[in-house]
This record gives structure tokens, sequence and C-alpha cells, in this order.
């Protein structure tokens, strides 16, 4: 991982600890389980839903899931903040 990627990374984790949704499609080719799974370490306090039918493009895949997710994820507390 580059240098800027893992200082972007680290940075974020630590602006707003909890405000992190992961939503992951399984049968995405081009990032795998191990990257989901990085993450997940990365940002300790965080929700993983992963959509087992989707892809790469998840919005595309599971529209109505995605949609789901954003709107449960703002009624949340924290995005009052």
């Amino acid at each position: 991982m580059s240098r800027w990627r893992t200082t972007f990374t680290f940075e974020a984790a630590t602006v707003r600890p909890g405000l992190l949704r992961i939503v992951w499609g399984a049968k995405d080719g081009g990032f795998r389980a191990a990257d989901r799974e990085r993450f997940e370490r990365t940002f300790a306090s965080h929700r993983t839903v992963i959509l087992e039918t989707a892809k790469h493009f998840i919005q595309e895949d599971e529209p109505a899931r995605v949609a789901a997710e954003i709107r449960t994820f703002l009624r949340e507390p924290h995005a009052a903040r």
C-alpha cells in the first residue's frame, strides 16, 4: 500500500470513530475478503454489511439494499453530530 493511502486511511480512522459502515460485495472480483478484513482491522469501530450477491458495483447489483443501509446509517445518532 502506498504511503499516501496508508496515511489517509489512518487519519480518516481517527477523525470520527464509529462513523463507518463497510458495505461489501461478496462477489467482487477486484477486492477480496482480505481487503475487507484489512478495513475492518483499521477501523475498529465499524459495522460491516456483506451483500452476498453483489459484485464490484454494489449500488447497481443491490440498489435497494445499499439505499437502505445509507438511510439507516444517516438515522443513527452519530450522523447528527
